[in-house]
């Protein structure tokens, strides 16, 4: 199958993510490119395919000032242009992939071996969100770029990212809460202060959203194909960083321990969540999982001179491979969304 073949190849290139010790950037723009052009040139493949050409019509409709009065203009604004320069429908799907993928790909190289992540993002994060869910991976990959600013302490860039983020997917918003934290050290008080400035974003954020998913998907969420395999997997990287981890991760990469404290606590707390609503937990999670993968990816560096080292690194890879297959023989909604795959350059 294409999609198992596409994550074994990226799999392949992991060893030469570094060379002579320094980081392969050649290789991983090469790698992102060829995903943008799978992920973006796609035809009637993922999900929200039809859901996204609904919203694409309708903006046809729509006056800018209505758009820019909504609460996500920004994926609506992205519609508009495309109607302004008379462009096809698949063309947003284009444009929304590129915008991920700028975002993986800084987040990416800026972590210890950056085709590690890239590999280890496809069959969960690649494929559910650029692949079908465009706002939210549009969101996502500014995020990722918002993360990379947090670690360089750089406040107004990582505001921005946000800020951007948000306009095409309300949820992400919430992340504005973890903004003096940018420059404040982590403690009881400043995560207090943060709760206390990101419970009105949180609010605003998923009040509509947490409306919608759960009239949507509230009753069958435990239906929600491999919804709670995602959520449990997030769950058991952020118990394993604490009790495996957090020491090592002290020592080696002192530089975004803080911040990995943080995730791994996030990501265990959508356990809970996810035991409401096994969708609305994973819609959540999903922004965590770029954490997940550097904690994955860096297993390896974490147990260097271990004599095991090799074994822990490869574990991630192994069991993302079980996963993706399982997941895909055992829902229907994979074969329903993701089969078979088609692209606009060979039709």
């Amino acid at each position: 199958m294409i999609y198992v073949t596409v994550y074994i190849l990226l799999c392949l290139l992991v060893p030469f993510g570094r060379i002579r010790n320094r980081k392969n950037t050649l290789l991983l723009a090469a790698a992102s490119i060829v995903l943008f052009v799978f992920v973006g040139y796609r035809w009637e493949v993922g999900c929200d395919w039809t859901g996204y050409l609904n919203i694409f019509q309708i903006t046809k409709q729509q006056s800018v000032g209505e758009i820019l009065s909504s609460r996500e203009p920004g994926f609506l604004l992205l519609n508009i242009f495309a109607h302004y320069l008379d462009l096809d429908y698949y063309y947003i799907n284009v444009v929304g992939a590129l915008l991920f993928f700028i975002g993986l790909f800084f987040f990416a190289k800026a972590q210890e071996n950056p085709l590690a992540v890239v590999a280890l993002s496809f069959p969960v994060l690649i494929v559910n969100m650029p692949m079908s869910a465009v706002r939210q991976a549009i969101a996502i990959g500014f995020i990722m770029l918002a993360t990379n600013a947090y670690r360089g302490r750089r406040q107004f860039s990582y505001v921005a990212a946000v800020l951007a983020g948000g306009t095409f997917h309300q949820s992400a918003f919430v992340f504005l809460g973890l903004t003096p934290l940018v420059r404040l050290r982590l403690s009881v008080w400043t995560v207090a202060l943060c709760v206390i400035l990101a419970a009105p974003g949180a609010y605003y954020a998923f009040s509509t959203l947490f409306g919608f998913y759960l009239d949507r998907y509230g009753d069958g969420a435990r239906d929600a194909a491999g919804a709670p395999f995602r959520a449990a997997l997030l769950g058991i990287v952020g118990i394993a960083f604490f009790l495996f981890l957090r020491r090592r991760w002290r020592e080696k990469f002192p530089d975004d321990y803080q911040l990995f404290v943080m995730a791994s606590c996030l990501m265990v707390a959508v356990l809970p969540l996810a035991l409401y609503s096994s969708v609305i937990g994973d819609r959540v999670g999903y922004y965590l999982v770029p954490f997940q993968l550097v904690a994955m990816e860096r297993l390896s560096a974490l147990y260097r001179g271990d004599r095991y080292a090799r074994l822990y690194g490869a574990i991630p890879y192994f069991g993302l491979l079980i996963f993706f297959v399982s997941w895909m023989n055992m829902s229907l909604l994979f074969e329903k969304c993701y089969l078979p795959y088609k692209s606009i350059l060979f039709q």
